[in-house]
This record gives C-alpha cells, sequence and structure tokens, in this order.
C-alpha cells in the first residue's frame, strides 16, 4: 500500500471521545498552533537571581518620566517595586510604635527543641507590644532595640523580622536564626556573714568580676549569721556562669567588708525583657560633695596664706618667686602637690600668693576637702646691695584649700528606681567649687538600659558619688526613652482560599460532594512542633488548613500546612486564626479544615487571598490590597520608599476612599476609580470616605487629582452604583470603555463629560466570571472564563465554542477559583488562563485561546502571575519567588524542556480491519534550535483494538537533526512495526535547545485482515 500522509485539524479537541476526533489533536503540553501545526512553544529565564517573598498575584510595568522602566510586583506577603533586577520592598506601614513600645523575651525554660525535647536549641523570641495589630506572617521592621545578651545582639533584632505566631492581642513570637540564650541569672550560691534578722528588696549589685548588670535579689538575713536568697526577682543581662557578684553589707543592715555578701552565678538563662525602654534623655537634682583636686595654676585656689621671713635692714629677694616646692595635708588627708609662692616686702617678707602648678602624680594634690590645711617649706633667697652675695633662707607657708576642680564619676549605676528599668549607667560630674558641695552639674546616659519608661526615677546613692546618703544623693528622672520602635506592615493576606462557618459564611456544612478528611493524631505533640505526624493523611490535600479538635469548653487548634509527606503533615504554622498552639495527645481528631465545619466564626472575614490591583498616576503608582485601604507610590521618594495611605498625602483632601476592591486610572480622562469602595462622607471637608464598604458602588475622583473626592459643582468627582449582582469583581480597560463584572452581570463604564462625567449601561445578565484576574483584553477583544464557560466580548458579549471546555473544568479547583489568572500572549495571538488543577492548590495548568486561528490548546505550567510583553522584550511570568522572561529560547531555565502533541485514535475504514505499520516518514522543522545539543524528536505510534482499552501496542524511533547547510537534513525514516484496528501518532522532545515545528508526516500502512 502507498504511503499515507497524516493531515490533522489544528487545536485541540477533548470535549469528544478520542474515536469521534479521528484526525484531530487531543492532548499536548507546551505546544501551539501556528499556521495550522503543532511546534514548540518558546522557553524561559529567570529574569534575575533576585527573589520576593510570597507569591506573586499581580503585576504592572510603566515607565517613569526619566526613563526608568519599573515593575509592579503585589504578593499575598508584600508589594515590589522591581527595578533594575532588584525587588524594593514598597509595602506601607499600618502602624509605628512609640519608643520602648515593644519589649523583647526569651524563655529558656520553656525554649525546647522543635521536636518538643529539652535541648534547648529554639530559636523562638516572645514580642510584646500592647495592641499590636500582628496577624501570622506578618512583618515588622525593628530599630533601636538594644542586646538581650547571649546570642540576641542589637544587630540582630534591628531589621526585618516575621511574626510566627501570634499569643494575643499584646504578644507575639518572631523566629530567629540564632538559638534564643540569653544570659540572666537563674541560680546562684552565696557567701557572706550577716546580722540580724531582715528581708531586703529590691537589692542590686554594688560590683560584679564580670560585665552584667540588672539583676535584683530579695535577700534575707536569718539571725544565724548566713544570707539567704528568696528570690531573684530580675534576672538582668550580660552574666556569665562563675561570676562574682558583691552586695555592700551596708545594704543589708550590717557595716562593708565585714557583713558584704558575695554571690556566684550558677547557671544563666531565663526570662530577659530588653530591647525597650532604652533611656533617651534626662533631667537630674542633687548635691554632691566630696573629696576633690585642688584646681591648678589658680591664685585663688587657697585662702588664708601665711609665712614670712624677716631679712637684713635693705634686702632685696633675688630671682622671683620660690619654684615647684612640695606642699603637704597637714589635715584631711589630701595628696603632696607642687606649688609656687610669690613673697611681697624688703625687710619682712610675706607670702602673697600661692599657685598650685600642674604637675603629674606622685603630685597631684588630690583627696582634698574644702578647707584642709596645708603647708611647706619655702625657700626664699635675698641679697643686700650693694653686696651680691646670695642668701637662702626656709619659710614655712601655710594655707587653706579654697577651691577643687571638677570631679566625675563613672560607670555609675543605680540605686534605686520607681520603674522597672535596669542596665543605665550614668557618668555624673560635681562642679569645680569653693564650698563644701554643689549641684551635680552634668550627668551623661552611657548605657540606656532597658524597660525604663518616660517620669521613671532613678536614686543613685550619695554613697556611691563622695559624700553620704540621702544628703548627697543623686535623683534622675526619665525625659524620653529610647528603646525599640515597631514598625508594622500592613497585614499579611491569605495564600489559600479558607472557607468559613456557619449560615452565610459560604457553603453550609462544607463544599457540594467533598466530604472533609479526618483521621488523628498518631503522637502527643507539643505546642511548637511544625511536623505533625497523622493516623493516615488520606484525603487531605497537599497544603491547607486542619483542626485539631479541643473538647468543650476548650478551643480547638487551627494549623495550616505547606506539604505532607507520607502520614505528616509538613511547615506547620501553628494557632491560625487566634486559636491557641497548644500540646495534644495522641488520639485526638484532626479533621481537614478547608470545607468550614468547625472553623471559628472569625474566619469569614478572611476567606480570600490577597490579590492587588494597581495603576500608575504619571510616573507615581496606586496600588490597593483587594478589599482594604487605598496607597500611593511616590517615585520621587526612590524605588525604595514606602507607599502610603492615599489620605494622608499632603494636598487637600475629601472623602478619599478608605476601601475597595480595585483602583484604576482612567487613561482617557485621568480619573481615579475606586470600584466596591465605601460611601461618600457626608462633611464635605472630611479627607476620607464614610468607612461603610458598598461592593457595588464606583466612586471617581476629580479629573487629574487623586486626593479630591467629594463631588462638588466645580470637579468632576462622583459615584455610580452597578445595579445587578451581589458584589463588584472586576473591571478591565479598554480602547471606548471600561467594562466592569458583578458576579451576576457586565456592564459598561463610558466617559461622557460634564456634568455626570461617567456613564453606566449594563451589556449582558446571568453571565459569571470565575475570579478578579480572569478577564483580560487584547486588541479589540476582551475575554473572561467564567464558572462553567469562557466568554468574548467584542462589542457584545458572546459564549466562547470551546473544544477543551470539559477538560478545563472537570479538572479545576473551584475553592481556589481566585487564583486563576488571565494573560495574553500577543506576539502569538493567544489569550492564556492560569488555574489551579483539582488535586493542587497552586496554578499548575494552563488553557490558551489563540484567536488569531480561532484554536484552543492546553498544558502544564506552574506560574502565579503573567504579563505580556510590553515596554520590555519578552513576557513576564512569576512563581516561586522570581521572575522568568518567557519566550526566551527553548529551554525551561537552561534544563530540557518537554513538549509533545498525541493525536485521537485513527482507522483504516470503521476499524474492521488490522492496520500494521512498518515505518514513518518525518515531516518537521528544527529551524530555531541551538548549538546546545543535537535537536531531536520522537516519533511514537500507538496501537489498540477497541476504543475503550488503553494503547497496548507501541512503536517508538527518534528523529534527529543531521545537517543545516546547504539545506537542513534529518533522519529520513523511522523503522517502526505496529499492528492494532486503530492508531495514534504522538510526537515529543525533551532535547536542550531543541525546537521543533511539525508538518504532515507520512506512514507505510496497510490492511492487515480482520484478526
Amino acid at each position: 500500500m502507498p504511503l499515507t500522509k497524516l493531515q490533522f485539524r489544528p487545536g485541540i479537541n477533548r470535549d469528544i471521545t478520542s474515536y469521534s476526533n479521528e484526525g484531530g489533536w487531543r492532548d499536548g503540553d507546551k505546544v501551539r498552533f501556528r499556521l495550522g501545526f503543532p511546534e514548540k512553544i518558546g522557553g524561559w529565564q529567570k529574569f534575575s537571581e533576585a527573589t520576593y517573598q510570597g507569591a506573586a498575584r499581580a503585576l504592572h510595568n510603566w515607565i517613569g518620566l526619566d526613563g526608568s522602566n519599573f515593575l509592579g510586583v503585589g504578593t499575598h506577603l508584600k508589594y515590589y517595586v522591581e527595578e533594575g533586577t532588584s525587588f524594593n520592598d514598597i509595602t506601607p506601614i499600618r502602624q509605628t510604635t512609640a519608643a520602648g513600645d515593644v519589649t523583647f523575651a526569651a524563655s529558656e525554660a520553656n525554649n525546647f527543641d522543635s521536636t518538643g525535647g529539652t535541648t534547648h536549641d529554639s530559636t523562638i523570641l516572645e514580642v510584646t507590644d500592647t495592641s499590636h495589630g500582628c496577624q501570622q506572617n506578618d512583618f515588622v521592621i525593628y530599630s533601636q532595640a538594644g542586646s538581650l545578651g547571649g546570642n540576641i545582639t542589637s544587630a540582630l533584632l534591628n531589621g526585618e523580622h516575621q511574626v510566627t505566631r501570634v499569643i494575643d492581642a499584646d504578644t507575639y513570637e518572631i523566629t530567629l536564626n540564632v538559638i534564643a540564650t540569653t544570659t540572666g541569672v537563674t541560680s546562684t550560691s552565696v557567701a557572706g556573714t550577716s546580722t540580724g534578722t531582715a528581708t531586703f528588696t529590691g537589692i542590686t549589685q554594688d560590683s560584679t568580676s564580670g560585665s552584667g548588670t540588672g539583676a535584683e535579689f530579695t535577700i534575707r538575713t536569718d539571725g544565724a549569721g548566713n544570707y539567704v536568697i528568696d528570690e531573684i526577682t530580675k534576672l538582668g543581662i550580660g552574666y556569665a556562669a562563675t561570676d562574682t557578684i558583691t552586695i555592700q553589707g551596708t545594704q543589708l543592715g550590717g557595716a562593708t567588708t565585714a557583713n558584704d555578701l558575695t554571690i556566684t552565678v550558677s547557671t544563666i538563662g531565663g526570662d530577659t525583657a530588653a530591647g525597650g525602654g532604652t533611656i533617651d534623655t534626662i533631667t537630674f537634682s542633687g548635691t554632691g560633695t566630696g573629696t576633690g583636686t585642688i584646681v591648678p595654676n589658680s591664685t585663688g585656689a587657697f585662702t588664708n596664706i601665711s609665712g614670712s621671713v624677716t631679712g637684713p635692714s635693705g634686702a632685696t629677694p633675688y630671682g622671683g618667686p620660690a619654684s615647684f616646692q612640695v606642699f603637704n595635708a597637714t589635715s584631711g588627708s589630701g595628696t603632696s602637690f607642687l606649688a609656687e609662692v610669690a613673697f611681697t616686702g624688703t625687710t619682712t617678707i610675706s607670702a602673697a600668693t600661692l599657685r598650685k602648678t600642674s604637675s603629674g602624680a606622685p603630685y597631684d594634690g588630690t583627696n582634698y576637702n574644702i578647707g584642709d590645711s596645708v603647708s611647706g617649706s619655702v625657700l626664699f633667697r635675698y641679697t643686700v646691695p650693694p653686696s651680691t652675695n646670695i642668701t637662702s633662707i626656709y619659710s614655712t607657708v601655710t594655707a587653706d584649700v579654697n577651691f577643687l576642680e571638677a570631679k566625675t564619676y563613672t560607670g555609675v549605676t543605680q540605686s534605686s528606681t520607681s520603674g522597672s528599668g535596669t542596665g543605665a549607667v550614668f557618668s555624673v560630674t560635681i562642679p569645680q567649687r569653693s564650698a563644701a558641695s554643689a549641684a551635680y552639674s552634668v550627668v551623661t546616659v552611657t548605657d540606656g538600659g532597658t524597660g525604663y519608661a518616660a517620669s521613671d526615677t532613678i536614686t543613685i546613692s550619695g554613697a556611691n558619688l563622695g559624700g553620704a546618703s540621702p544628703t548627697n544623693d543623686l535623683t534622675i528622672t526619665v525625659g524620653s526613652v529610647d528603646g525599640a520602635v515597631g514598625e508594622y506592615q500592613i497585614n499579611v493576606g491569605l495564600n489559600t482560599t479558607v472557607g468559613g462557618t456557619g449560615w452565610g459564611a459560604g457553603t453550609y456544612s462544607g463544599a457540594s460532594g467533598h466530604t472533609p478528611a479526618s483521621t488523628t493524631l498518631s503522637a502527643n505533640i507539643t505546642n511548637i512542633v511544625t511536623t505533625i505526624g497523622l493516623t493516615s493523611t488520606s484525603g487531605f490535600p497537599t497544603a491547607g488548613y486542619a483542626v485539631i479538635a479541643v473538647p468543650s469548653p476548650g478551643t480547638s487548634e487551627i494549623i495550616q500546612y505547606t506539604g505532607v509527606s507520607g502520614n505528616n503533615l509538613t511547615g506547620c504554622s501553628r494557632g491560625m486564626f487566634g486559636t491557641p498552639a497548644a500540646s495534644h495527645s495522641s488520639g485526638a481528631a484532626v479533621t481537614e479544615a478547608t470545607y468550614g465545619w468547625g472553623m471559628p466564626s472569625s474566619l469569614t472575614t478572611t476567606t480570600q487571598i490577597r490579590l492587588w490591583s494597581h495603576d500608575n498616576f504619571g510616573e507615581d503608582l496606586l496600588i490597593n490590597p483587594r478589599d482594604s485601604f487605598i496607597y500611593y507610590w511616590d517615585k520621587s521618594g526612590g524605588a525604595g520608599a514606602r507607599a502610603v495611605e492615599l489620605s494622608t498625602l499632603s494636598g487637600t483632601k475629601t472623602s478619599v476612599p478608605t476601601v475597595c476592591k480595585q483602583i484604576m486610572v482612567s487613561d482617557r480622562d485621568r480619573h481615579v476609580l475606586a470600584f466596591g469602595c465605601d460611601g461618600i462622607n457626608t462633611s464635605s471637608s472630611a479627607a476620607q470616605g464614610d468607612e461603610i464598604q458598598d461592593p457595588l458602588l464606583i466612586r471617581f475622583s476629580n479629573q487629574e487629582d487623586s486626593l479630591d473626592w467629594y463631588p462638588t459643582a466645580t470637579n468632576t468627582a462622583g459615584d455610580l452604583r452597578l445595579g445587578s449582582g451581589s458584589t463588584f469583581v472586576k473591571a478591565i480597560e479598554t480602547k471606548r470603555e471600561i467594562l466592569v463584572w458583578t458576579d451576576t452581570a457586565l456592564s459598561s463604564l463610558r466617559f461622557i463629560g460634564p456634568p455626570f462625567t461617567f456613564g453606566l449601561q449594563q451589556l449582558a445578565n446571568n453571565i459569571t466570571i470565575i475570579g478578579p484576574n480572569a478577564a483580560v483584553a487584547s486588541e479589540d477583544f476582551v475575554f473572561w472564563m467564567g464558572l462553567d464557560n469562557f466568554y468574548v466580548y467584542a462589542g457584545q458579549t458572546a459564549q466562547l465554542p470551546c473544544t477543551v471546555k470539559d477538560k478545563v473544568f472537570a479538572d479545576i479547583n473551584l475553592s481556589e477559583f481566585d487564583k486563576v489568572y488571565g494573560a495574553v500572549n500577543s506576539e502569538f495571538g493567544e489569550v492564556m488562563w492560569l488555574y489551579p488543577s483539582a488535586n493542587s492548590v497552586e496554578n499548575n495548568r494552563y488553557v490558551v485561546y489563540n484567536y488569531m486561528e480561532k484554536l484552543w490548546y492546553f498544558g502544564t505550567l506552574d506560574r502565579t502571575a503573567w504579563l505580556d510583553r510590553g515596554t520590555r522584550d519578552f513576557p513576564i511570568a512569576a512563581e516561586g519567588g522570581y521572575l522568568y522572561n518567557h519566550e526566551f529560547g527553548y529551554d525551561a531555565d537552561g534544563q530540557p524542556m518537554d513538549s509533545f502533541i498525541e493525536s485521537a485514535a485513527m482507522d483504516i475504514g470503521d476499524g474492521d480491519h488490522f492496520t500494521y505499520i512498518r515505518r514513518v516518514i518525518p515531516d518537521l522543522t528544527f529551524l530555531g534550535s541551538t548549538a546546545i545539543s543535537t535537536p531531536q524528536a520522537t516519533f511514537t505510534i500507538k496501537g489498540r483494538n477497541f476504543p475503550g482499552e488503553n494503547f497496548s501496542n507501541t512503536a517508538a524511533g527518534t528523529a534527529t537533526r543531521t545537517s543545516v547547510s546547504p539545506v537542513e537534513e534529518y533522519t529520513n525514516q523511522l523503522d517502526l512495526r505496529m499492528r492494532g484496528r486503530s492508531f495514534a501518532l504522538r510526537v515529543d522532545s525533551s532535547a536542550l535547545g531543541s525546537r521543533w515545528k511539525l508538518g504532515s508526516p507520512r506512514v507505510d500502512i496497510r490492511q492487515d485482515g480482520r484478526r
């Protein structure tokens, strides 16, 4: 029998049976059709090695006035502006605390390892901040945090962290990249002789052999000469085992030295609060006294100077004042010093002035009190003219000290405080003085400590400043604290849809036709384990939520998990949605939570995944997390500047929406539009709207003004309300109008000018749209995916005939329909929808409608968002923290990309005869393949005898290109052997760098009998 040319209808058809589709294509992956023939699609490569956090759900490209090429990337965790391959986090800040509001604690007694053991290797840190407003996985940036000691340094704390668990409204946990060890005193031994019977509270160290600060004790004297530590009331920081702490006996009812208490640190750890309440500014009062150093080179440093010598008549002093004579204290305990004395007179010569010279040890002149007496033997030399002979006489000079230098005490710590702060260290100065005492002149904070609050008073004993207590006590009042500051980013969104519970919270009693999976715990678990063993994971999705039941009156715990391994749920986040993370016993009931039963009612407000809308306003950017505020990013602030809530911008603001479902800038008329937003405020001067969201309301700002939303006779602001449906879903701008979808209808919004500005007209009713990202515009067409059909609008609305409808809608996860993402690949005239298959919680499939050739095809692809090429060279798609350039080469980021096309079954006649095939003549081209490897494609003939059975007889051969010049050459024929009543052709390729396009291959086929 002669060769038979195989010619197939273009496109893939899965809506009829394989036998009925004879002459057509039935299956394929990463294949498109051009001019009626299948070919491998283009490959992809990472845009850069830079990564973003979260699953990207929105991409927007625009150009600044200076030519900067920006890409907005909205994920369920953050929003980024990409420029020059770098991701700049512009996620808005929802709250910034005052300094010191944030404090930290590491509880080593409770910080076990991740399996519930006792190796104390936890990296968990507990954070306290009243009314923090956090949800699990939120991000917070700390600054000005102090060290907690041990591994937890200020450098580690200051920066961005993610909330791993919310404990309550005032506390949450973060996880560090080091073990959360701390350095507070947890156990001790004591030595010393006590006196009396008493209990002393708030006792702090006078000195330590190490560098620890802040420990505080309750100490009891037992009447038998022993000290007993009843309680370590503050553990402090910076201690090490074997450090010794000295507490003077005067603090404990005894005497210094004789009754000193020596504490030896045995162990460290425990709860250590730090990171907040660091002292910034202070005021102070108190009078200092004590010994000091005589002021040098001052003739006023002494009073009551006396001392004289009587010489012969006519004696004349020789050589001026005596120099560098040693003076000593005759009262007090001052040290020696050198001085100069000036004399007056002739026969009776008296000391006129005494001046201490600037000299070092041992002649410092220290440890003097005002009024102390000094004396020195001063050499006096004279001559009696006309004789030039010099006569030397020693004279005793006495004086009283009158002027002391300023004195500074460093490393001074508190004796007590009215608050709970610890660890502050000061430098205290008593000024130069000519009186016994003087007000303290300078107090400097050398270490701000932690835990202080404004208005706290700190007392430093005068005994520690050279005086007595309480006469010379220094009182410090804290003016302001400069402790840890927390900048909380807006709450993160969900990445997996969570069903609500009860009436009106989604499908009552679960999804139709679905029974939630249930099982029990296979072993006891603690409140922090992240891998949870089950008796069976059968029926549980690969990622999602589960409820661990707790009998009444307790509260069940909701967990989120990211994977299933054997009978384990892995990557678990504990205590979701405000439920308590707790320990559970083996046998506790565990139920899949995606569909509702057992979920707390609070989930009804957080069922939707985080979606973003965005549009550029000139070179700036407007962004909107769905059902939240509108935020504004100002390009002039730099790529790393944070977006801010729109109503906080400078300028006149009126009725700015506080919540909406989508934001858009009308290109034609430059109005900012908010869809599904709150209403206009009753006050014309109010900066914000009325904060009551109407899911069908559309509002628009004054032209060219993003801040003016209150309608007046002199502006073009206003509002309209959609008339059909229960909620707004999507708006998309075309060349002539803005199309607006509700859950049941499609309307057209057009600019009509004053006085109404915009007009609204319904185009179609009783239609559906599967999700907010499911509609796309290309050229003069708008395409969208409904709940069970595809639609097109080109002046009128119509269902789009689809040959793969059953394939798509029978294998789609409808609980994750918000993830469906419509995309355009204009180079090839394609619109595409990315969607999750029935057993996946993330997009892993695509379906394409080629509107130029009116064909359908599908395949597998893990992508969460897509942007057609515009100002950039390639289409861009997002997945797994990376952006990818698509239609780039023919490989999958440097790896071979598998592609194939498979036909429906064919037969001879009506299949009443067997077919025998012995060879295939390939017809294809590898034009465009790279030189990475030898381009090749495999031809497989698959045979079977009946439509209801699998292909049981296959034969395959590979066509390989051997030359490209002067003409392309490849394998001439493939010797294959196959027998059956019907056969199908499959062409696939996984060669690196290989591009292929199929033509019309021929087969050597003949009839081979009836049995």
